[in-house]
Parts: structure tokens; sequence; C-alpha cells
């Protein structure tokens, strides 16, 4: 038990492997087989490449795709099809890195042939072996969707990235919508596979379209293959869609995605694109007052998060973004990014969250100043108004001296576009006291742009933006909280000691807002939705006393209970409350009094139990 919640037990001894390229990759897959699984074919190609002395060529892996293929498809065990498939993906991405073009795409025909052709029983089977793995504590989700990775990175290298979308990931884990976020999760932090260079931005992409109605009407229907759709009622076809959304929100939670895709966005090449496509599923999951669930649970995360998340990135994806509003693309992106923010503000608010707020209101108020001095259009202003009224920045009587000039203006156009936005409680007051007309709040409405026709677009890829982060000391530790290396900074203390934070996370946690919400345990779910399999049900099933407190994500690793608190039936993972801790300035969850991070107590029988349950 005491390895299961310290994460040491995984799915199978040794599984937590990244898909590599490398020489050694290949021969201790072939090695495995040969000894673990006793195939005589891959035996003889192991034997044969360590015969070559490293000079492998494209007969030699040929021949290991043959004996791989072979174990692929009809290996004995789960295992030895696991382990093949794995070894299938070393073998094409070695070849990329020694063959010429020609000789790589005859291997991947011979992939496609003796592999993707005859896989759909040993498919099906690894795919349920990973629903039901992928949430049992301690069994690590890299370990677990290891065999589906290698599979995706075959299918692109052979059909084709433009022929991958999310119906085929869909397809590939057999409808399990938590297993394919898992997949995507684990696969933006393994690396770039050698010879796919666009992983990241296209794993980015099937996030976002597991959002979209496309991907639940597929999901409808195969579950139902003979249903007729077409009758359905649309508030029925509603229904299915937001627990569809539900679910993609609680397994980006659960397998830390916002996290795994901010990592994979440090490639300056990237940077711009996995944002905008970040901001863009978050729309979609939030966007909504019905979606409250996800609402909560994304909002908690990027607040929790905000250090990265708008410090690293945010910020000077928006600065960009003004200074050039004036472009068409970089105007509707920011529009559509200020969209996003907006819904989180807005659920924030409902979950009586202030931390989000607290940690926007620099940015906001910076970003509205430097409209002042780019001549942006109405539509770009009155995105960035949205964003600083939601989060408070407008209610400081010096910004508000200095905007109302430039809201008087553009008062006409900016009045007609509020009626496109849905503004909260505490932001429709903001945007009141700058003397504009706003709409009631049951008018506030929800759409696409007037102006765009197609609702988000396409993210271009432009040059790097790390020339506009907030210039730090360099040659010093990475900060705990956003990553950034920096000797310019301070030592956390206490419970915190040896840790080292930068001086913006330092500056920022030190003026935290002392007022916090109380948490409250989760809802129990009471969705129906028969389409959704495997760990998605799980997701949605789990009771609110195996969910952290804070995030809402199932606790299979390290969870705590606080001292003193046994009759309350909420835990917390660890490092949510840890982060929780830093935000809040050192108060409890529960009952927002001091807290004293060294009286929290390990709570085992939160894995025990939902052992139990899963069982």
């Amino acid at each position: 038990l005491k390895e299961a919640q310290d994460g040491s037990i995984t799915w199978r001894p040794g599984q937590a492997r990244k898909m590599s390229g490398s020489m050694e990759g290949l021969l201790e897959t072939l090695q495995r087989c040969a000894s673990q699984h006793g195939s005589p074919s891959a035996l003889q190609a192991l034997l044969l490449i360590q015969a070559s002395e490293g000079k492998v060529d494209e007969s030699l892996l040929g021949i290991a795709i043959c004996a791989l293929a072979t174990g692929a498809v009809i290996g004995e065990t789960l295992e030895e099809k696991g382990d093949s498939v794995i070894g299938l993906e070393h073998c094409l991405s070695l070849a990329t890195q020694i063959l010429d073009q020609e000789a790589v795409h005859r291997l991947q025909r011979c992939v496609i042939e003796r592999t993707l052709q005859r896989f759909d029983a040993a498919g099906d089977a690894l795919a349920a072996l990973a629903s039901s793995a992928l949430l049992y504590p301690g069994h690590l989700p890299a370990a677990v969707t290891a065999p589906l990775r290698a599979m995706l990175a075959l299918l692109i290298r052979c059909v084709g990235q433009e022929r991958l979308t999310a119906r085929e990931l869909l397809e590939l884990t057999r409808g399990d919508v938590a297993l394919a976020v898992a997949v995507v999760a684990e696969a933006l932090g393994s690396g770039v596979p050698s010879g796919l260079p666009q992983w990241p931005v296209l794993m980015a992409q099937l996030l976002q379209q597991l959002t979209s109605a496309d991907a639940n009407v597929y999901l409808l229907q195969r579950a139902d293959p003979g249903a007729d759709f077409s009758s359905t009622p649309i508030q029925d076809l509603r229904a299915r869609h937001l627990v569809h959304l539900r679910v993609v929100a609680a397994a980006m939670v659960q397998f830390d995605v916002i996290d795994r895709l901010l990592a994979a966005s440090e490639p300056p090449q990237h940077r711009q694109s996995m944002l905008v496509m970040l901001l863009q599923t978050i729309h979609s999951l939030v966007s909504a007052l019905e979606l409250a669930e996800p609402g909560k649970m994304l909002s908690r995360a990027v607040s929790l998060d905000f250090m990265r998340i708008g410090f690293r990135f945010l910020a000077p994806w928006v600065r960009k973004c003004i200074d050039s509003s004036r472009a068409l693309e970089p105007a509707r992106h920011l529009r559509w990014g200020c969209r996003a923010l907006a819904w989180l503000l807005i659920h924030a608010d409902q979950d009586g969250n202030p931390f989000l707020a607290n940690s926007l209101k620099p940015l906001a108020t910076e970003w509205c100043l430097r409209c002042l001095t780019r001549n942006v259009s109405a539509g770009v202003f009155t995105a960035i108004l949205v964003v600083a009224a939601g989060c408070g920045a407008l209610d400081q009587a010096e910004v508000r001296q200095q905007v109302a000039p430039l809201v008087d203006r553009l008062a006409e156009e900016v009045e007609g576009d509020l009626h496109r936005w849905r503004i909260s409680t505490q932001g429709r007051s903001s945007l009141l006291a700058l003397d504009l007309e706003v709409p009631p709040l049951e008018n506030g409405a929800i759409g696409y742009d007037e102006d765009s026709g197609e609702g988000w677009p396409e993210p271009e890829e432009e040059e790097s933006l790390q020339g506009e982060e907030e210039e730090s000391v360099p040659g010093g530790p990475e900060c705990r909280d956003c990553g950034r290396p920096t000797a310019d900074g301070a030592c956390g203390e206490g419970y915190f000691e040896g840790f080292w934070y930068c001086r913006p996370c330092w500056e920022l946690w030190d003026s935290a807002l002392p007022e916090a919400m109380e948490l409250r345990p989760w809802p129990e779910s009471c969705a129906e939705a028969p389409e959704q399999a495997g760990a998605s049900r799980v997701l949605l099933a789990a009771p609110s006393t195996l969910r952290c407190g804070i995030s809402g994500e199932l606790l299979t690793r390290s969870p705590v209970r606080l001292a003193g608190t046994t009759a309350e039936p909420v835990a917390f993972s660890k490092a949510n409350l840890e982060r929780w801790f830093r935000r809040s300035r050192g108060r409890c969850p529960l009952t927002l009094r001091a807290l004293e991070m060294e009286t929290v107590e390990e709570a085992p029988d939160i894995l025990l139990a939902l052992a139990a349950w899963l069982a």
C-alpha cells in the first residue's frame, strides 16, 4: 500500500518508458520479447542486430519489424502485444534517423500490412486493459498508455497526420474519452518522437477536437449504431454533449493536461499555436452557465497554476496581440482568448474563488493601459475591458481615470459589442461605473464573433514570444511555481524550506488576498450517458469522498487529510493542498483558519476505498 501511495508500483515492471528511437530502446524491447515472452523471431532479430555492431540497415530493421508485428497481432499475452507495439515504434523512429525516405516508406508499408490492418482484436484488448487500469491506485498513466501512444505514433507515421482526427483517437481507445485524454497528456509529456516534429501541436489539436460536438456524435453513434439521432430532441443531444464536456474537463484535471501542454509549449516555434489551442479547448469546456462543474474545475486549476500560465505564457502573448491587433488574425485570437478568460472568471465568481481574479488583476491593468498607446480597434478594446472588469482591475480609480477618454471615444462601438459577451455581476458593475450601457445579465449572450464567421481562427505560426517575457536573472535554480530559472528570488520557509521561488512568484504569493473561499465536497454525479465507457464512466460516477476537495480529481496517488477533520468527508491530493496553502497564505481550505502543513496526515484508507470501489 505504501508503494502504491508513493506511485512506485506500476502497471507492469519497468513499463514507464518514453518512446525513443535509440538503438538501446529497440534492443531492450527485443530482449524483453525474447526472454519474457519466448519469441524466437525476436531473439533472432536481437542477435542479428547485436552482431552488426551498431551498423543497422533497412534489412535488419525489416527483420525486427516482422518479428514484432507477429507479437503485436498474435502474441500469447497482452503484455507481449503491448511490448511489440512499442518495439515497432522504436523501429520506425530509428529508421527516420538512419535511412533515406524511400527506405522509411517501405518499412512503413510493412507495418501497415503486417500490423495496422490486422490489429483490431489486439487493439480492443489493449484498450480494454488500459481503461480498467488507468485509474487504479498506484498505476502510472505513462505506463498504462504506453502501447496506445506507440500505436498513435505508428498511425501518424504510416497514415499521415492530416488524416488523424479525434475520431481516430477515440477509435484507438475504443470510445473511452478519459483514456483518450490520458494518451494525449502522456504523449505531450514523453518528448517528441524522432521524425515527428509537429507531435506537440498535433496532440493539442486532438485535445481540442475532443471537445467538439462531432466527437460526441461519434460516441453516440458508436454506442447505438442503429439509432436515428436526427429525430432526437435538440435539448437531449445538448444534455449529452454537456456530459461529454464534463468528462473531458475532469480528465484534463486528472491527468495534468494543462501542465503537460505548457511544458510542451516551451520551444518557441510552437508556443503561440499551442497556447491558442489551449485557450480554445478551455473556452469549449466552460462557455455556458450549464458547464458549472467543468468551469469550477478549470478555473481552480488555472488560478492555482497562474504563475506559469499567466505570467510565463499568457502575458507575453496578450502583449504581442495588442501590439499587432490592427491585423485580423491577432485581433481574432485575442478576442477569443479573452472570451475564455471571461468565462473562467464567471465560473470562479460563482464558485466563490477569488484567486483567479486576484492573479489576473495586475495583468489586466497593464493590458488596459497598453491599449491606450497602441491604437487598438473597438473590438479588441472591448475584449480587454470585459476581462479587466471581471477581475476587478477597473475598480481602481486611477485605472478608470486613464481609460475613460478611450472609453468615451469608442463608447458606441463598445456598447454594441458588449451584447455579444457574457459578463459577470462584478464585471457589469465595473463597466457601468464607466457610464457604459451594459445589457442586463439575463440577456448576456455567447456565440461567435460576427466578423469571424467560423468561430475560433486557426492558430498561425509566428515569431517567438521569448523576448516578450519578463526578464529574469540567469544562472539560478528553477522556480518551483513557474519553472523559470533565475537567481533573483527567495527560498521557502517552514514546510516549504529548501524550495526556490522567483521574485514575481514570491511577491504574488506574499501579497495574496487573505480572504479565501471555503471548500465544500464535490456533488455526487447523476449524469446518464451510456456512451461514456471505461475510465470516463468512472470519472462521472466517482463519489465525492474519493475526489480531491480542491481539484475534483480522483485520489489515485498521495491522498492526505487535515488533522482534526476526520469527520469531514473531504480528502486532498498532497500536491494540490500544497499549492492551495501557498495561494491562500496558509489557510485551511475547510475552515479558513490558519493551517500548519506539518500536521497534514496521510490517508491510505482512501486508496483502499478507491480500490474496493473500482472492484
